[in-house]
């Protein structure tokens, strides 16, 4: 179910997807903290075995907020979810299913015509090659995250 390895950069093959559902489940978590510190670290070791993002730290309605990203097993997201609420006070959920599989058609059908593009162009382009670059990251990203369950967690100071 995951992407023969390449890539369409030069000399390698174009990325092969299979034709599948691309189901995306999602929440955003905020969690106002007492200890930004504290509970980065708490947050950090509940997820230290999944893969994560860093937004770094913002200001947003003049409080300053961590903002991590977490990719998990679909089975996992709801004792996740739970311990990363036990951090503080949860002042705001969103949870909401997204399905890809249209958006995956569209972007791998413009992801074959500019590699065909590219390939009948003879010369080196460099904004072609960086729209297939984008699309090639956006297809594999769409693919893993694909019956996945992404948690965002945006951790308040108070």
């Amino acid at each position: 179910t995951t992407p023969q390895d390449g890539g369409a950069g030069p000399g390698k093959a174009p990325l092969v997807f299979l034709n599948r559902p691309r189901i995306i489940e999602e929440t955003l978590l905020k969690v106002q903290v007492a200890d930004l510190a504290a509970a980065r670290s708490a947050l950090l070791a509940l997820g230290g075995q999944y893969e994560r993002q860093e937004f770094g730290r913002q200001q947003l309605d003049g409080k300053t907020v961590e903002i991590w990203r977490f990719v998990l097993p679909a089975e996992k997201a709801d004792e996740f979810i739970s311990a990363a609420g036990r951090l503080g006070k949860v002042t705001g959920r969103q949870d909401q299913t997204t399905d890809r599989t249209a958006d995956f058609a569209r972007a791998l059908e413009r992801y074959h015509s500019l590699l065909a593009q590219a390939a009948g162009g003879g010369g080196s382009n460099s904004s072609l090659e960086a729209e297939i670059s984008f699309l090639e990251q956006q297809l594999l990203n769409w693919d893993r995250e694909a019956g996945q369950h992404v948690v965002v967690v945006l951790l308040e100071g108070k």
